[in-house]
């Protein structure tokens, strides 16, 4: 725990290069343009924008920029006016343009900030970070806590990523349960990797009959092309387990 702790506290510590000053120069030609096709936005974006004093409706105009034209300088320009009114999804809206953009260590330090506040998708794409190594060092205990707070608020991506890091720490038993608790959430993800379990018989009596009912919800929902080949011949085939 006192890792786990001494880990978060050096992201918090870290000193981050946001462009603000730099952003907000470059926006302001953006925002000339913006002024004078006002009646090319939707009406409700233009009534935002009317009252650009709450933070929730500067969130909702950066989301809108971010999602109609991903490289203005304008979604960027209104998540960070958002986030330092204290806003907590433009925080983790952040996290997510930044990541999307391979900025790794700014997308971290959004996803930190949200997490303070308790933030359970910040949370989730932080554990996500650590699983993988971005931004900081690879570090699957921190990710498993993390993953953990998430999966007692009922996140089912959440729920299926605990049961396969527990796999590869060969706690099948385990990792058996928090899958269940996954398909029970309707994840068709953790229906494969349950089957993996039943297949090979990990934590569970092996049965390829049930192992095949699991595979078959992955190949209903299109998971991957790997639980068709699977599908196809239980004895032969082997892989490893889908986190999301």
């Amino acid at each position: 725990m006192y890792y786990y702790c001494s880990i978060v506290n050096e992201i918090s510590s870290k000193t981050i290069d946001i462009p603000n000053k730099e952003i907000v120069n470059n926006t302001f030609r953006d925002l000339e343009e913006l002024e004078t096709s006002l009646i090319k936005l939707p009406s409700n974006i233009r009534k935002l924008l009317k009252n650009t004093g709450n933070h929730n409706n500067t969130n909702s105009i950066g989301y809108y920029f971010d999602i109609t034209n991903p490289n203005s300088k304008l979604a960027l320009y209104w998540y960070l006016r958002s986030a330092n009114d204290g806003n907590i999804l433009s925080k983790n809206n952040l996290g997510i343009f930044y990541e999307t953009r391979q900025d790794y260590l700014s997308a971290l330090y959004w996803y930190h900030q949200a997490f303070l506040s308790k933030h359970i998708e910040a949370t989730y794409n932080l554990a996500n970070m650590f699983y993988v190594g971005h931004g900081t060092m690879k570090n699957t205990t921190v990710a498993l806590n993390l993953y953990k707070r998430c999966g007692k608020k009922g996140h089912v991506f959440a729920l299926n990523n605990i049961g396969v890091l527990l796999f590869d720490r060969k706690d099948y038993v385990n990792s058996k349960k928090y899958l269940l608790k996954a398909i029970f959430k309707g994840s068709t993800i953790a229906n494969h990797n349950l089957g993996i379990l039943y297949q090979n018989g990990m934590g569970v009596t092996k049965n390829l009959t049930i192992a095949q009912q699991h595979f078959n919800v992955g190949i209903n929902n299109n998971i991957c092309d790997i639980t068709i080949e699977l599908s196809l011949d239980l004895q032969k085939n082997k892989t490893m387990l889908i986190l999301v």
